[in-house]
C-alpha cells in the first residue's frame, strides 16, 4: 500500500493510502458483523477476482486492519477473516458513508446485489431504544441473524445463539423494501412475502413486531413514534 501513497502530510490521505484502494473499505464492511472466510467473502462481493481479493487481504493484514485465523473445522487450510481494533474502529466512517449513499448516492439499480448479512449495518444505524427486551429472528433461506431490542446500544449477530421471541422470515428483497420504504411493513406481511411467527418462548408475535419497527424507526411506527 506505501507504494500508492498519497504523501501527503494529512490525516485523510494517510487513512486513504490504506484503505482508498477498490474494494478495499468494502471487505471491512463485509467483516463489520462478524469474521468470514474468504470464499464467503468471494461470494459476498459479486465482480472482485480471486486475485484480487487475496492481495487486498494481504495488504490490510499487513496494514493491521485485519487478522486471520484457523477456521474451527478439521480441513487446515481454511481461515476466517476477521477485522482488528483498528478495524472495527472503521465502522463509523463506512455507517457515515452509507448515510451519505442513501442521501445523494444513485438509486439501486435491478441488477444490483442484495446482501441479507448486511442488514445488521443497516439495522445498526436506524436503531433507536424503545419497546420491550426481545430477541428477534430474522430468516432468509439459509441464513439467520439475531437481533436483542429493548437494550441502549444495537445488538445483532449473524447466527443463532439465542432463543428468539420473533421469528421473521423473507427474502433479501423483502427485507430491503422494509428498510428502504416506509409504507412497505403492512404490505409485506399482509401479502406474506414477510411471515411472523412466535419464538419458542410462546410470547405473541404482532406487540414483538410492532416494537422491532419502532426499534429500528421502520414502517408506520417512524411516523408514529
Amino acid at each position: 500500500m506505501a507504494s500508492r501513497s498519497y504523501r501527503q502530510i494529512c490525516s485523510v490521505s494517510k487513512a486513504l493510502d490504506l484503505v482508498g484502494e477498490r474494494w478495499t473499505l468494502l471487505i471491512v464492511r463485509d467483516l463489520l458483523p462478524g469474521p468470514l472466510g474468504y470464499m464467503a467473502l468471494l461470494e459476498g462481493l459479486p465482480g472482485l477476482t480471486t486475485n484480487l481479493l487475496a492481495k487486498r487481504l494481504k495488504d490490510l493484514a499487513a496494514a493491521g486492519l485485519i487478522e486471520r485465523s484457523p477456521a474451527p473445522t478439521k480441513d487446515k487450510s481454511k481461515a476466517l477473516y476477521s477485522l482488528t481494533v483498528a478495524g472495527r474502529a472503521l465502522a463509523p466512517v463506512i455507517a457515515a458513508l452509507a448515510q451519505w449513499g442513501r442521501e445523494y448516492g444513485p438509486a439501486p439499480g435491478p441488477g444490483d446485489a442484495h446482501s441479507f448479512r448486511l442488514l445488521l449495518l443497516l439495522f445498526r444505524q436506524h436503531y433507536v431504544q424503545q419497546g420491550g427486551r426481545w430477541i428477534v429472528q430474522l430468516d432468509c433461506g439459509e441464513e439467520s441473524l439475531q437481533l436483542r431490542l429493548g437494550g441502549p446500544e444495537f445488538e445483532g449477530v449473524a447466527a443463532t445463539p439465542m432463543r428468539p421471541d420473533l421469528i421473521v422470515k423473507g427474502d433479501v428483497e423483502s427485507y430491503s423494501s422494509l428498510l428502504f420504504d416506509e409504507d412497505a411493513a403492512d404490505a409485506l406481511v399482509r401479502s406474506g412475502r414477510i411471515q411472523l411467527q412466535p419464538g419458542p418462548t410462546g410470547e405473541e408475535p404482532l406487540p414483538i413486531w410492532a416494537d422491532f419497527l419502532a426499534s429500528l424507526q421502520l414502517g408506520h411506527a417512524t411516523r408514529s413514534s
